[in-house]
């Protein structure tokens, strides 16, 4: 790398590492709900005689709602400055999962109030922050992007034991209050300061015609969307089949529950080095190459699963397979998205991108349980998985690399 290279770098590093900062530990908001309800389900079942299924039921409530209004908030971070969306949204975040407190019994009013959070925390998902870190690089975009999405990995290893605790100490009321004002108030605290939205908006982006805003429904009809938004919506449903089966596909492969624990456990690690990788290559290879490689992992790992047969060395292969293919997908859609599209319609398209990928987690695990419950075995669902993921690889390799907006119909 020459110095005339390493000088623009070196300066985009210098500026924005805190917006960088700050926006990985925005985005570990959005683990806290899934991460911690684990902690809570037996006080819940002890307090009201709920079921597992009427204690997480509300978990399926952000997946709705982030389908439905993912778009249109991406689209209003496109035409605001992101500070005015997330310090209110970090508030509203943290008095939405303190709400679930109020809990009494009715499974309605569960619902309802899971309905709330989702609804607030909607405006700190993931859309804003990676446009954010979108609106602050260029020559390592692509890297900044996979660093700040470890923050979801962050909030996965943490949240669970912060809520353990705050359960222990307390009880489960005062750990929803607690859980609520610790994490997000502590996010909000340095997202006063660090955070910077450096994307040009507003009268500054009408005067620059390459800069004008898409129409939404322009943006949702392109081919290149459609076949991007198909391999999200694919590649998301096997890879939440595999995760969230994992273990007990390993106790079906001849491991004992102790030990299919630990190998999933694999799985968590190796999403990280997903992230990295994609981030780290993305800017320094065709985006053909890097897509085929990335459901090309995915594809391995559905194929090793479906040909396992109790060997641990193979098993491990699986798991890390399983966990960089869910690490490098979100990243990839991140990194495209921005390639792809004018920061104007970054918002819209990657938020619609993300309710494909919500869209997909939901229904990955289900159609897996009925499979297994179908047929005894994943196996069906695992040769599945690994031709959709080829099949996913074919329709991205000849995606253009140019932005898709210059392609659209006027």
């Amino acid at each position: 790398m020459s110095q005339a290279t390493e000088a623009p770098v070196a300066g985009e590093w210098a500026r924005s590492w805190p917006v960088v900062l700050a926006c990985a530990l925005g985005l570990s908001v959005s683990a806290v709900a899934p991460y911690a309800m684990g902690q809570f389900m037996p006080s819940l079942e002890h307090a009201f005689g709920w079921s597992r299924a009427e204690a997480s039921a509300g978990l399926s409530v952000g997946v709705v709602f982030g389908f439905v209004f993912g778009p249109l908030v991406g689209r209003l971070i496109d035409r605001t400055n992101a500070r005015l969306v997330a310090l209110p949204g970090l508030v509203l975040g943290g008095l939405g999962l303190a709400g679930l407190s109020l809990a009494n019994g009715d499974p309605t009013q569960w619902l309802a109030l899971w309905c709330l959070h989702a609804f607030v925390s909607i405006l700190v998902g993931p859309t804003l922050w990676v446009a954010v870190i979108a609106g602050s690089f260029n020559k390592q975009r692509s890297l900044a992007m996979a660093i700040a999405l470890m923050g979801t990995a962050l909030g996965a290893t943490f949240v669970p034991m912060l809520a353990r605790y705050l359960i222990d100490t307390y009880e489960w009321r005062a750990a929803f209050q607690l859980l609520g004002a610790c994490w997000f108030g502590a996010v909000l605290l340095i997202c006063i300061p660090l955070l910077i939205d450096r994307r040009v908006r507003g009268q500054a982006a009408t005067e620059k015609s390459a800069l004008a805003v898409t129409p939404m429904f322009v943006i949702f009809r392109s081919p290149g969307f459609l076949r991007l938004a198909f391999v999200v919506l694919a590649g998301s449903t096997v890879i939440a089949a595999n995760i969230i089966h994992l273990a007990p596909a390993m106790v079906d492969h001849g491991f004992a529950p102790r030990e299919a624990a630990k190998l999933a456990g694999i799985a968590g690690v190796s999403v990280i080095f997903g992230k990295l990788l994609v981030g780290s290559l993305f800017d320094r290879l065709p985006m053909g190459v890097v897509s085929t490689g990335v459901l090309g992992v995915l594809a391995l790992a559905s194929f090793l699963l479906a040909t396992l047969n109790g060997q641990t060395v193979l098993a491990i292969a699986a798991c890390g397979a399983v966990g960089m293919s869910s690490g490098a997908l979100m990243t990839f859609v991140a990194c495209a998205t921005a390639r792809l599209y004018k920061a104007q319609d970054f918002g819209v398209a990657f938020g619609a991108l993300m309710s494909m990928l919500s869209l997909g987690g939901g229904v990955g695990p289900l159609l897996a349980g009925f499979v297994h419950d179908q047929f005894g075995a994943y196996t069906v669902m695992n040769w599945g998985g690994a031709a959709v993921a080829l099949i996913s690889a074919a329709a991205l390799f000849t995606l253009p690399s140019t932005p898709l907006a210059e392609r659209q119909p006027a």
